[in-house]
């Protein structure tokens, strides 16, 4: 590999090059222009037909402009350190699966506490256990204790009129033929050849059966009204229309 010098088209500096660089550009270290290396003359050296580079100006440095900085928001604020730490370790809480207790009895629709084993329908959603379906939820009023007083005073009076009939009932089963006798009510004027005593056109003893019959045809409407409010000791509840 052969060594040469070429002079610089500018300066006329020689730069020492390598035949490698021939038809490569170069840079001048002295005045900074860029030209191509020529090829190798045996004869007289020849300056390059190259047009030098005119080495570029230096670059003035600008001043920066000052920026304005405008206030910038303040920070979000950040939980405390130990805001989702336990109190007793400083760590994370554990959080673990509770085992229900599977003797409770629940409702199969809303999962929800029964009352008991036998309850029937679930007070929370309406759902009953033996006809399976759930029952639509309605508005009613508030039962006061003036509406048990009108529920109950039906069976109330039914109940005092059918025990005073039955003292009256008992007290003529007991009484009555005393009575007839010494007011002579219904009596013959014969008096019986065996007994002495005077007959009745009408007996004591088929007054108080009749009194009796009418007696049971009052209970007969008396005592249902009586059974139905020992049954439901509270009155119905009346829904509330929109």
């Amino acid at each position: 590999m052969s060594v040469r010098d070429v002079p610089c088209p500018n300066c006329n500096k020689s730069i020492r090059v390598t035949d490698q660089l021939t038809g490569k550009r170069v840079k001048c270290k002295a005045c900074g222009t860029v030209f191509t290396v020529p090829p190798a003359d045996d004869g007289e050296p020849t300056k390059p037909t190259a047009k030098p580079v005119a080495p570029k100006a230096p670059v003035k440095p600008t001043k920066a402009k000052p920026r304005v900085v405008e206030d910038d928001p303040p920070p979000p604020p950040q939980p405390a350190p130990h805001a989702f730490l336990d109190d007793d370790d400083a760590g994370p809480k554990d959080y673990k699966v509770q085992k229900d207790d599977l003797d409770t009895p629940r409702c199969p629709r809303c999962a929800k506490e029964l009352e008991d084993e036998e309850a029937r329908i679930c007070l929370h959603c309406g759902y009953d256990m033996m006809e399976r379906r759930q029952h639509a939820s309605i508005k009613t009023y508030n039962r006061t204790g003036g509406d048990v007083f009108l529920w109950w005073l039906p069976a109330i009076i039914w109940f005092g009129v059918l025990m005073a009939l039955a003292g009256v009932l008992t007290f003529m089963f007991l009484q009555l033929e005393k009575i007839m006798r010494e007011n002579e009510i219904l009596l013959k004027d014969d008096a019986n050849a065996l007994t002495g005593e005077k007959e009745f056109w009408v007996g004591p003893g088929a007054c108080n059966i009749c009194c009796a019959v009418q007696w049971l045809a009052l209970a007969s409407f008396g005592v249902p009204v009586i059974w139905r409010r020992l049954r439901s000791p509270k009155p119905p509840e009346v829904e509330k229309k929109k």
